[in-house]
């Protein structure tokens, strides 16, 4: 049952009002369809409360760096993703090539390569 619908301002540093509200409303399931600096943000700042829930998110938190955000906090979190491209063999050699130039795919790289 859905019990709270909201936005948030993208780029802020502060989420400690969502948070309370989710906590107030004892929201055990969160889908938050951002993206994953404010996601981490959340979360930290959710586990900061002692809110614990499960967030579900699409793939925009398909990137390290919701874990340098979240921290530990991001332990369980659930996302949607077509299955990952680099595991395919034919992949294999686009992969190579795209770690020579120095990069590391990640996410959608490999469905825009």
């Amino acid at each position: 049952k859905e019990v709270y619908y909201d936005a948030i301002n993208p780029g802020e540093k502060d989420y400690s009002a969502l948070v309370t509200k989710l906590k107030d409303l004892k929201a055990d399931v969160v889908y938050f369809g951002g993206y994953h600096p404010e996601a981490g943000l959340i979360l930290r700042q959710s586990a900061e409360q002692n809110l614990k829930f499960q967030l579900i998110m699409p793939d925009s938190i398909a990137s390290p760096e919701f874990w340098q955000v979240a921290g530990p906090a991001g332990e369980g979190t659930m996302f949607v993703f077509p299955s990952d491209p680099q595991a395919k063999p034919e992949a294999k050699a686009a992969v190579e090539k795209i770690k020579a130039g120095g990069f590391v795919p990640e996410g959608f790289t490999l469905f825009s390569y």
